[in-house]
């Protein structure tokens, strides 16, 4: 069974790891060093659309902890130029 949860810890800031110029900043949130991931326990990570749909999640949590708003959008716009 894949663990519950993930503690994502980053040296940097994690908005200097993603690509903010396609996110929008929420005001006031600070800086984010890491993120506490939860699994999806519906998803099949024995599956490669189950392990991507979880990095997707995952980023989307790493994104919105660190203050930053549109992944799902960025994510979307990157599987269909890869599909």
């Amino acid at each position: 069974m894949p663990p519950a949860n993930l503690d994502f810890v980053t040296g940097p800031v994690v908005s200097d790891l993603l690509y903010p110029e396609r996110l929008t900043h929420l005001p006031d949130a600070g800086p984010s060093h890491g993120a506490n991931l939860l699994a999806n326990p519906t998803l099949d990570l024995a599956a490669a659309g189950g392990r991507r749909a979880q990095l997707d999640d995952w980023l989307q949590q790493t994104a919105l902890d660190a203050g930053l708003s549109g992944m799902e959008n960025l994510l979307d716009a990157y599987h269909q130029e890869h599909s």
